[in-house]
């Protein structure tokens, strides 16, 4: 039987145009392979340089964090050590002056143990915003920070009132009723700034080892 060159040829030209497209199906599925790896490495670049980004971020809140609640308690210990004072003494005098915008209280200042500082209202100065990003970067910190700011306003509240009405507490024995009232309160938001402080401290130091470092 005589060899069909024409079905031969249309068979190796077939074989041919087959082979062709599994290459270039082959080579097709490399680069959309390639693409992929590509782009996965892109996302997780990004998600690498995002994370950094926000670490970044997170420390520097952080450090803003520390520093106002650092000054905060230095001046609140003034009106706590007060309140302590006022709360523990059976009986005591009290000299009231004014002082620029402040009031200074002087429990005893005629005996050597004397306990004296100005009340000034606590501030911590986070905004709606700070406080809003900080809950992006980590919801616990930013949880115990507007709890704090209760704990702040409560002791604010108290402060002032005590300053207005700084001529009915005039005597001792109103003054140590009014104290030991709102006591817990007042304790409450100076334990509470040592809570949040120590807990997200980049220094490591506490605060109240700060506090007794700048009173040497």
């Amino acid at each position: 039987m005589a060899f069909d060159w024409i079905a031969g040829t249309a068979l190796v030209v077939g074989m041919g145009s087959l082979y062709l497209t599994y290459q270039s199906t082959k080579s097709a599925k490399r680069a959309i392979d390639t693409s992929i790896e590509l782009y996965e490495k892109q996302k997780q670049d990004d998600r690498e340089k995002t994370r950094f980004i926000d670490k970044k971020k997170l420390i520097a809140k952080i450090n803003i964090i520390e520093n106002e609640i650092v000054n905060c308690y230095m001046e609140y210990m003034n009106f706590f050590n007060l309140c302590t004072a006022i709360k523990n003494r059976d009986s005591f005098s009290v000299t009231i002056g004014n002082y620029s915008n402040f009031t200074g209280v002087a429990i005893d200042a005629e005996k050597t143990d004397c306990v004296s500082g100005l009340i000034q209202p606590p501030k911590l100065d986070f905004t709606n915003d700070f406080i809003n990003e900080l809950y992006l970067l980590d919801e616990k910190l930013a949880g115990d920070i507007v709890s704090l700011k209760g704990y702040m306003n409560r002791s604010s509240h108290i402060m002032n009132h005590m300053v207005l009405c700084k001529d009915d507490l005039g005597g001792h024995v109103e003054l140590k009723r009014y104290v030991e009232r709102f006591y817990t309160d007042i304790e409450l938001f100076k334990y509470t700034m040592e809570k949040v402080h120590d807990s997200h401290s980049i220094t490591g130091v506490s605060l109240m080892k700060k506090y007794q470092l700048a009173h040497i």
